[in-house]
């Protein structure tokens, strides 16, 4: 039996008596609950094999949002998905006690073997940002910001629709991109290195992880 594709009604349910190191964490952040029934849409009008919904632009919604537990997620975090490769999971950066339009948000790369702060990035100063960022080249391909920023700026870049160079997840991207950005009426964000930097100089210092005191 076919699986029912993730909503808001799953997301409330979620984060009803959200707690994130045993501290109540308020929620706030609507565009996350239009994102969920958004996935729900995209999966009736555009089915595909696998990794239905938002997972074909690369971004598998959780059914639940919680710290993704790996040796280097960030403690004061609380991921709603992944990109479904090697771990690499979308999180909200937690500072405070609520999630709202301000939270940033960050992708975390386990097989990333450096430090922990390594192998985390920031990808927006909320979360409309972060969606924005995705519009065109997809959310999958954000793990290699870890690896080569400079490089995947470069890739976030592009204006193409070829497949090759600038590889998408699902033969279905396109379609699905373009929806996305009619029904939410975003225009792609493109960061310059420069701009990219100062996110990181921003929101990298407020990460903590497990093995800080």
């Amino acid at each position: 039996m076919e699986e029912t594709p993730l909503d808001a009604s799953v997301l409330r349910r979620s984060v009803k008596d959200l707690r994130l190191e045993g501290h109540p964490i308020r929620v706030n952040l609507p565009l996350l609950e239009r994102l969920y029934d958004l996935n729900a849409e995209v999966a009736t009008k555009f089915p595909a094999g696998w990794d239905n919904g938002m997972g074909q632009m690369g971004l598998l919604l959780s059914r639940r949002v919680y710290n993704g537990g790996y040796w280097c997620t960030p403690t004061n975090s609380l991921s709603f998905g992944g990109t479904g490769g090697d771990g690499a999971h979308f999180s909200l950066l937690i500072t405070g006690d609520s999630i709202d339009e301000e939270t940033p948000v960050i992708v975390t790369v386990p097989d990333n073997f450096g430090e922990p702060a390594d192998a985390n990035v920031v990808l927006g100063r909320g979360f409309k940002d972060f969606l924005r960022l995705g519009l065109h080249c997809g959310y999958f391909s954000m793990a290699q910001f870890s690896f080569n920023a400079n490089e995947a700026l470069e890739h976030y870049s592009r204006t193409d629709w070829d497949g090759g160079e600038s590889w998408f997840p699902s033969d279905n991207h396109r379609v699905v991109a373009e929806h996305v950005a009619k029904t939410l009426n975003f225009t792609r964000l493109v960061y310059s290195p420069a701009e990219f930097e100062e996110l990181q100089v921003e929101f990298k210092p407020l990460m903590r992880f497990k093995d800080e005191g």
